[in-house]
C-alpha cells in the first residue's frame, strides 16, 4: 500500500531517483555522440554516403530506392550478379566523406540488412570507394538472412585498417561490403545506417562509467497496452523501505509462425553494447585471442546481469529467472550471434539453480546452468547437435550434452535460430550426477579447476606399468574403462579436428570415483578443416597428449586391447551404421529445417556430408589398410578380420546381442569384427531366445 509502480523499457532496472547527478542535477547522463552519415535512415534523397556499385552496371550510383526499406520504407538495393569472377564484382559502399577515421578512434555502427537469398559478405577498408586499404573490419564478415536483421558494432579503428601493407597512415573514410562473396544473382537490401564517433561519448573519457538516473516511468493503475515486441522491468519504491526485487516479463510480437520455444534475455544495454562494459563488442577494455591479435570485449570473461524467459510457442511463459550472462566458445566468440552461458547466481533471490526441466531426455536432476550456442564452426548449426543426439539414441555409456533448438531474442531483437544446450563444464556434472563443485576433481584440457589433479596423474602413472600384478583392475578403479573406451572410439571415428590437443574435459566424484569424459563440440569431424588423419597422428604430433599417452598405455594390456577393438566395431558398425544414420539425419534435418529457414539458413549443407561420410568412413578406418589397422598399439594385422551383419527379428521389444560382452545399441551391427569373436541372444520380458538363423 502506498508504493509507486515504477517501470522501463529498454532492459534496465529501475533506480531510486538521484539527488545529485554527474551532469549537474539535471539526470541526462546519455552518450552525446558524433554520427558522420548523412541520410542515414534513407528517408530524404541525399544519397551522399552511399555508393552502390551493382554487379551489372559496373558503374558507382549513389541511390536510394522507395519501398525497398525496413518496413517497405525507403532504402537501399544492390544487386548482385551470377557468375561472378571476384568477390568485390558487386559492392555496396559506405563513405564518410566530411570525416576521416585515425588510429584509436572509438566507434559505433549499426544497420539493418537483409537479402532475396541467405548469404555471407566480408568487409573491407577503402579510403575513397574502391581504394583498397584493408580486409577487414567490423564482424569481418556478416551472415545475411531473409529476414531483416539489425546489426550494432563498436570498436577501435586499428592500425592495419588505416594502414594496410603500406608504410603511411591512409584516409580511412569508407567500410566496403563485397556482395559476390556467393557466387549467384541476389539482392541486398540495407537501411537505418549509422557510423558514429563516440570519442565525445560519456562511456569513452577513461574507464569511467557515468551511472544514469533511470528510476523509469510510473504507472498508476498497472495496466499496459502492448501493440508491438516490448520489454518490461517492474519495480516497487516506497519511503523507508527498500525497493522491491525487479520483475521481467518479455512480449514477443509473433511475426514469425515459430514451431520451438523462445529465449528472452533481458538487460541494460550497456551490458551489451557499451565501451567498456559491453559484452558483445569489439570496445575498448578487451583482451587478445580467440583468433584475435589486437583486444576485443567479448573475449573478456565478464559476467553481466540479465533476465532469461522461456516461452512456449504457443506463448505460455515456462521459466523465468534473473542469471548472469557471459560470452562462451573459442574462435567462434568472432561470429555474430555469438554463443552465450546463462548462469544461476545465488545473488538473485539466493536462487543457485534454474528449477526446470528443459531437457526431458535427460534424468533431471536441477541445472545450475545453460549455453545458448550459435552453432560453432558450422555455419548451418546442424552438425554438433544431430551427432550428439545420434550418440545419445544409441544408450551407449557416454557423457553428451542433449540439444533444443529454440529462438533468440536479446532486449526484444531477434538474434536467430540457435541451440539451447547443457553447459559442458563442471555444471554438467551437477545436473546429470548431482554433485557440486567441491565433490569433484574436474579438469578442462587437463588444467584443474575443481579439486585436484593427484588421481589423474597416479592413473598415468599406474598404465605405464599396465601388465604388472593386478594394475589393471587398480587402473580401472581411477578410470570409467567402459565409458572412456566409448569416448576415445567415437571421437576417433568421427575424426574430431578440433581434439585429442583440445575440448577435453573430465571429471570424477572425489568420493574413490573414476574418471569420466564429456563429448562435446563435435562441428569439426571428419576432419573437415584439415586433411590430417587423427589416428597416425596419434604417433606424430599429438603423441604427448594426455589422452594419447593414456590410451597407448592400456593398449599395451592384451584384455585391454581387444575391448577397444570391439567397442570402436560397434560403435562403427551399430551407432554410426550408415543407413541408421542416413535416417536420423534424415529425421532431425526435418525436425529443424523449417525453423532454420527462417533463419536465412539450411540443415541441407551439413546433413548432406554426414550422410555422404557415413558411407565410406567404416571401410576407410576399419577396413583393410584403413586407419585403425595402421595405428601401430591396437595391432590389427595380427587378427583376423570378418564382414557382418546381426540384426534382432524383434528389435522394438528390446532385444540384446552382445559381442564379446559388450552391448550392441539397437540389437543391430553391420561391419566389420576381429576374431575371437563370442555372441550370445538375450530375450527380453515375455521371449525366449528360439536360435540363430
Amino acid at each position: 500500500s502506498g508504493a509507486k509502480l515504477m517501470y522501463t523499457t529498454d532492459g534496465s532496472v529501475p533506480t531510486p531517483p538521484q539527488t545529485n547527478t554527474q551532469q549537474g542535477n539535471t539526470g541526462d547522463n546519455e552518450e552525446k555522440c558524433t554520427n558522420y552519415i548523412i541520410n542515414g535512415d534513407c528517408e530524404g534523397s541525399d544519397a551522399t554516403c552511399f555508393v552502390s556499385y551493382n554487379g551489372d552496371e559496373k558503374k558507382d550510383v549513389n541511390r536510394i530506392t522507395d519501398g525497398v526499406g525496413y518496413n517497405k520504407s525507403r532504402g537501399i538495393k544492390v544487386h548482385a550478379i551470377a557468375n561472378r569472377e571476384n568477390t568485390w564484382d558487386t559492392q555496396f559502399f559506405i563513405y564518410t566523406p566530411n570525416h576521416v577515421w585515425k588510429v584509436g578512434e572509438h566507434y559505433r555502427f549499426s544497420m539493418k540488412v537483409r537479402a532475396d537469398k541467405a548469404a555471407r559478405i566480408s568487409l573491407q577498408t577503402h579510403t575513397t570507394p574502391h581504394n583498397y586499404i584493408w580486409y577487414e573490419i567490423l564482424w569481418g564478415n556478416i551472415d545475411v538472412t531473409t529476414t531483416w536483421k539489425e546489426l550494432t558494432f563498436e570498436g577501435e579503428i586499428s592500425e592495419q585498417q588505416t594502414k594496410g601493407d603500406a608504410s603511411d597512415y591512409q584516409d580511412l573514410q569508407t567500410i566496403a561490403f563485397n556482395l559476390n562473396e556467393e557466387d549467384l544473382e541476389n539482392n541486398y537490401y540495407f537501411d537505418d545506417i549509422v557510423w558514429e564517433s563516440t570519442d565525445g561519448c560519456a562511456t569513452s573519457n577513461g574507464f569511467d562509467i557515468v551511472v544514469r538516473d533511470n528510476p523509469g516511468k510510473e504507472s498508476k493503475d498497472g495496466k499496459f497496452t502492448i501493440n508491438g515486441t516490448s520489454n518490461y522491468v517492474f519495480r516497487l519504491f516506497k519511503d523507508g523501505y527498500l525497493p522491491s526485487v525487479p520483475v521481467t516479463r518479455s512480449y514477443i510480437k509473433k511475426d514469425k509462425q515459430f514451431t520451438i520455444p523462445i529465449v528472452s534475455i533481458v538487460g541494460d544495454e550497456k551490458y551489451y553494447y557499451d565501451d567498456i562494459w559491453g559484452i558483445d563488442v569489439v570496445g575498448a577494455n578487451g583482451i587478445t585471442g580467440n583468433g584475435k591479435d589486437y583486444p576485443v570485449n567479448w573475449n573478456q570473461p565478464w559476467d553481466r546481469p540479465v533476465n532469461f524467459s522461456f516461452i512456449s510457442p504457443e506463448g505460455e511463459m515456462l521459466f523465468n529467472q534473473d542469471v548472469m550472462t557471459s560470452v562462451s566458445g573459442g574462435w567462434s566468440r568472432q561470429d555474430s550471434p555469438r554463443s552465450f552461458k546463462l548462469k544461476s547466481n545465488k545473488v538473485f533471490d539466493g536462487l543457485n539453480h534454474l528449477d526446470y526441466d528443459f531437457f526431458p531426455l535427460k534424468p533431471y536432476i536441477r541445472s545450475k546452468g545453460l549455453l545458448v550456442r550459435n552453432g560453432g564452426n558450422d555455419w548451418c548449426r546442424f552438425m554438433d547437435p544431430a551427432m550428439t543426439t545420434i550418440v545419445h539414441r544409441s544408450g551407449i555409456d557416454l557423457d553428451v550434452q542433449s540439444t533444443l533448438q529454440v529462438a533468440e531474442y536479446i532486449n526484444g531483437e531477434f538474434r536467430g535460430i540457435l541451440n539451447l544446450r547443457e553447459l559442458n563444464n563442471d555444471k554438467f556434472i551437477y545436473a546429470n550426477r548431482g554433485y557440486n563443485d567441491e565433490e569433484i576433481d574436474y579438469f578442462e584440457n587437463f588444467n584443474f579447476t575443481s579439486g585436484t589433479g593427484d588421481a589423474w596423474w597416479r592413473l598415468i602413472e599406474l598404465s605405464e606399468n599396465i601388465n604388472g600384478n593386478g594394475v589393471y583392475e587398480e587402473v580401472k578403479q581411477l578410470l570409467d574403462i567402459d565409458e572412456f573406451t566409448n569416448y576415445m572410439a567415437t571421437e576417433m571415428f568421427l575424426g574430431n579436428s578440433d581434439w585429442p590437443n583440445n575440448n577435453v574435459k573430465g571429471y570424477r566424484s572425489r568420493d574413490d570415483g573414476r574418471f569420466r569424459f564429456i563429448l562435446f563440440d563435435l562441428d569439426q569431424i571428419f576432419n573437415r578443416w584439415c586433411d590430417m588423419k587423427h589416428l597416425s597422428t596419434f604417433d606424430g604430433q599429438f603423441a604427448n597428449e594426455q589422452l594419447v599417452i593414456l590410451l597407448k598405455n592400456l593398449l599395451a594390456n592384451d584384455a585391454y586391447r581387444k575391448k577397444f577393438i570391439d567397442t570402436f566395431c560397434i560403435i562403427a558398425g551399430s551407432v554410426f551404421e550408415r543407413d541408421r544414420v542416413t535416417a536420423m539425419v534424415d529425421e532431425i534435418a526435418n525436425s529443424m529445417r523449417p525453423m532454420l529457414e527462417l533463419d536465412g539458413r539450411s540443415p541441407d549443407g551439413t546433413a548432406n556430408e554426414i550422410k555422404n561420410t557415413m558411407w565410406s568412413r567404416m571401410k576407410e578406418i576399419l577396413g583393410p589398410q584403413g586407419q585403425l589397422e595402421q595405428f601401430q598399439p591396437v595391432r590389427l594385422e595380427e587378427l583376423k578380420r570378418q564382414t557382418v551383419k546381426l540384426s534382432s527379428n524383434i528389435p522394438d521389444a528390446h532385444a540384446h546381442i552382445t559381442i564379446n560382452g559388450i552391448d550392441v545399441p539397437y540389437a543391430d551391427f553391420n561391419g566389420y569384427l576381429f576374431q575371437p569373436i563370442q555372441l550370445e541372444a538375450k530375450a527380453p520380458a515375455g521371449y525366449r531366445f528360439a536360435g540363430w538363423t
